[in-house]
């Protein structure tokens, strides 16, 4: 059966939208599962780590690190979903929904930022 153009056009935005969530949701998913089993094997007990030392943290190889970069993984998925239509909406040169994709990651950054202080 053949599809028509909107199916064609809805599995275009769905396919990659749908890998972004899920390869995102596994991969925070999975360190943190090894960040929190890496914390019960060397015995270390509520280390919370901000974000400017994440990178020290992980480095270290210390099990906090390993589950704040899960947490991150986590966050930054809606984020890459978003670029990744926002993409796909420029290559189907729709403009008007490319600009809300270009708009709805102006307000996630701004949110980012202000949450910040």
């Amino acid at each position: 059966m053949q599809m028509s153009a909107r199916e064609e056009g809805q599995s275009a935005l769905l396919g990659p939208s749908r890998r972004v969530l899920i390869i995102g949701t596994l991969i925070s998913f999975l360190l943190m599962i090894i960040g929190l089993s890496y914390a019960v094997v060397v015995g270390t007990r509520d280390e919370s780590v901000d974000i400017p030392g994440l990178l020290n943290s992980l480095l270290s190889l210390k099990p906090g690190g390993i589950v704040g970069l899960g947490i991150v993984v986590m966050l930054l998925t809606p984020v890459l979903n978003v670029l990744a239509l926002g993409v796909i909406f420029a290559r189907l040169r729709d403009r008007w929904f490319t600009l809300v994709a270009l708009l709805v990651l102006v307000i996630m950054a701004a949110n980012a930022l202000l949450s910040g202080r």
